[in-house]
């Protein structure tokens, strides 16, 4: 049984399931293996259709009290991410949440260093509470890559995945050329977001910690999920996510930025499986649509926050690549923002 310390914030951490029973097992563990003394543990499964609701509930059997809570719920119908991580906010008890998805894996410490960083920092705060602009919303981590089998792999520009002990032997096929073992190297540099010189005040330590703002995401999101921890109360307050959208993380981090503020730690927490980015590659059609409509309804914080050049840097540049391949998608956005491609 896991000893529980009651004057720890409790945290809430969510595993949204589908069709994941090659990992899901790794992925619960890896919450099990958690420093951290006060978790609740809820598991949403979205009806899926492998074995996966049986490795859950034997989990959930061996291991109900070792968590402060252990809870488990299937969809009888694929509701889709959004609805899911709504589902878990609602149904959370924590002070802090997060999610991770059911082929990640989080290091052991992830927890308990980021809720010690995020409560070092909203301490300093003389008038904290969960309104206050002034206060951090939510901190996070980076993530190392891994394959399939769970071996650490390193990710070229052109996203052809290798194996980190192998990089050595791989011969360049031009200096240009570069590897990413990191979540945040990779879709930073996608994303075309100098991390090496965010921070202002020691622009040349790659190891500092670095505030994320409202501008750097509406280039596109390139904060890993899986190492994130969020204060409970401040997502509630901008409104959670949007049912449907698949967007997800993009979406919910825009409007935390409006209001709060975030803190990236530029240390690996947890791991990101790479099949993902096989799955993102092509999906690259849906996937910049939906980019679109999220930025869209940025449009008027935007302009009258002082981001009005940047939200229509952004538009256009979304517009031109859904174009290729949507023409008429991208024309109703390129006359509702008067914008020529």
């Amino acid at each position: 049984m896991n000893k529980t310390n009651q004057n720890l914030p409790l945290v809430s951490i969510c595993i949204p399931s589908y069709n994941h029973e090659k990992y899901i097992a790794e992925t619960i563990s890896s919450v099990i293996l958690q420093d951290y003394q006060n978790i609740e543990l809820l598991i949403i499964d979205d009806a899926s259709f492998d074995n996966s609701d049986a490795i859950i509930n034997d989990f959930l059997s061996k291991y109900k009290s070792h968590f402060v809570r252990f809870d488990y719920h299937k969809n009888l119908t694929n509701q889709g991410i959004s609805y899911n991580l709504n589902y878990a906010i609602n149904w959370a008890k924590g002070k802090y949440f997060y999610a991770i998805a059911s082929d990640d894996i989080l290091m052991p410490f992830k927890t308990s260093l980021l809720v010690a960083e995020i409560e070092k920092l909203n301490a300093k705060n003389d008038n904290h509470n969960n309104n206050d602009n002034n206060n951090y919303a939510a901190i996070f981590g980076d993530a190392l890559m891994i394959n399939q089998q769970s071996q650490q792999i390193v990710v070229d520009n052109e996203m052809r995945i290798f194996l980190a002990k192998d990089i050595k032997n791989i011969e360049l096929g031009s200096t240009k050329n570069k590897y990413y073992k990191t979540f945040l190297e990779f879709f930073a540099n996608k994303r075309n977001f100098d991390f090496d010189n965010t921070n202002k005040t020691n622009k040349t330590n790659k190891n500092t910690n670095f505030e994320i703002t409202y501008a750097d995401l509406l280039q596109g999101n390139f904060l890993p999920a899986m190492s994130s921890l969020i204060n409970l109360q401040c997502i509630k307050n901008v409104g959670a996510y949007t049912n449907g959208n698949k967007i997800e993380d993009l979406e919910i981090w825009l409007k935390l930025t409006q209001k709060y503020k975030m803190l990236l730690i530029n240390k690996p927490v947890a791991y990101y499986r790479s099949h993902q980015f096989n799955t993102s590659k092509n999906n690259l059609p849906e996937i910049f649509k939906d980019t679109l409509k999220i930025i869209q309804q940025q449009k008027d914080f935007a302009i009258n926050n002082g981001y009005k050049n940047e939200f229509f840097d952004v538009i256009t540049k979304l517009i031109t690549s859904v174009k290729k391949f949507d023409a008429d998608f991208a024309d109703y956005y390129a006359n509702l923002n008067n914008v020529k491609v």
